[in-house]
């Protein structure tokens, strides 16, 4: 759920509100978060983005 919430939030579809921005805020300073999102960017630099 957060995850769509951030995407939806970054290319417009969700309002930059300042209550959304903090539950984001929230959201990325999680330790799972923080880790897929490593995780994530390890395998685009290996297999590259999908097209």
């Amino acid at each position: 759920m957060g995850s769509q919430i951030s995407w939806g939030n970054q290319f417009g579809s969700i309002p930059k509100t300042p209550r959304v921005e903090a539950y984001l805020g929230r959201l990325h300073s999680r330790h799972g978060y923080i880790r897929a999102s490593e995780l994530d960017d390890a395998a685009m630099a290996t297999y590259g983005a999908a097209v």
